[in-house]
C-alpha cells in the first residue's frame, strides 16, 4: 500500500518499508526477477508460493528435530505442537495470502483506454499475458 503512494519518503524509510514488504510476499527487494523468473507469471507464483515453502519448513523442522534432540537429550517437536504453531503462521498470513489472491485481477486504466496490472504494470489486463495470472 504504501509503495503505490507517491511520496517521496527519506531513504531510511524506504529501507524498512522494503524490509516490511517481505511480510506482505512483495519479492521485489530481494530482485528475484534478476536470478529467478523475469516473468509475471512466474513472479507471480513465487509469490504465492511463500505460504507452501512456510508449511514445508515447519514439517522439514519437524522431521530434523528428531535426530538433533536425540542427540542432546531434549524432547524433540510433536506433531500437534508443530502442526498448531504452522497453521498459527498462515492465520496471521491470511489477509496477505488473500491480497496475493486477488493481484492478478486489480487493474488500472490508461489514458488511452488500456489497462494494466497493479502489481505488473507491464501486463495488459485481459491479454495473453495476463491469461496465465
Amino acid at each position: 500500500v504504501m509503495k503505490q503512494m507517491s511520496v517521496n519518503f527519506p531513504s531510511a524509510w524506504v529501507a524498512v518499508l522494503n524490509v516490511l514488504g517481505l511480510v506482505a510476499l512483495n519479492l521485489d527487494p530481494l530482485r528475484v526477477e534478476c536470478t529467478l523468473v523475469s516473468d509475471a507469471a512466474g513472479r507471480y507464483v513465487m509469490q504465492a508460493s511463500v505460504p507452501l515453502l512456510a508449511g514445508v519448513g515447519y514439517a522439514v523442522l519437524y522431521f530434523i528435530s528428531y535426530p538433533i534432540c536425540g542427540l542432546r537429550m531434549k524432547t524433540a517437536w510433536k506433531r500437534t505442537w508443530t502442526v498448531n504453531a504452522g497453521c498459527q503462521v498462515l492465520q496471521a498470513l491470511y489477509i496477505t495470502v488473500c491480497l496475493v489472491g486477488l493481484l492478478p485481477f486489480q487493474c488500472y486504466e490508461h489514458p488511452n483506454g488500456r489497462s494494466s496490472l497493479s502489481a505488473f504494470p507491464n501486463v495488459e489486463c485481459f491479454t495473453d499475458d495476463h491469461t496465465p495470472l
